[in-house]
């Protein structure tokens, strides 16, 4: 064999060996949201709007709740309600690709590492 070859072969092995841990299709594929949200939050309450059907929303927290948490808490609840309201009301339709964004960066590493495994090694986080 060739050093072309060999350089070829190892690159394909390194390829092999990736995907026996699996690979995420996200990696390999481009999707267009279809939905897209644009959520913010502060101490006195949340809101979100919905950038592709005009619906938008507002919760004013109660005064006894001001102060009480992290606005980083509040970014995440309020682009999961996003999404929960939407789904209420029937607004996302099935295989939607949904786009949440937030201004804080520590809410939106919360969405990105959220999962649904028990195992705390997986290989996403």
């Amino acid at each position: 064999m060739e050093e072309s070859e060999l350089a070829d072969l190892e690159t394909i092995l390194g390829f092999l060996s990736a995907a026996n841990q699996g690979l995420s299709l996200n990696n390999l594929v481009y999707r267009k949201p279809t939905v897209i949200y644009r959520s913010d939050a502060s101490e006195f309450g949340i809101s979100s709007f919905n950038l592709i059907s005009g619906i938008a929303w507002r919760i004013e927290l109660p005064i006894d709740c001001h102060l009480r948490s992290s606005l980083n808490s509040l970014e995440f609840i309020d682009c999961l309600i996003s999404i929960w309201v939407d789904s209420f009301h029937k607004v996302i339709e099935p295989k939607s690709c949904i786009l949440t964004q937030t201004d804080s960066t520590s809410a939106l590493g919360w969405l990105r590492k959220s999962n649904f495994t028990d195992k705390m090694d997986e290989f996403v986080q």
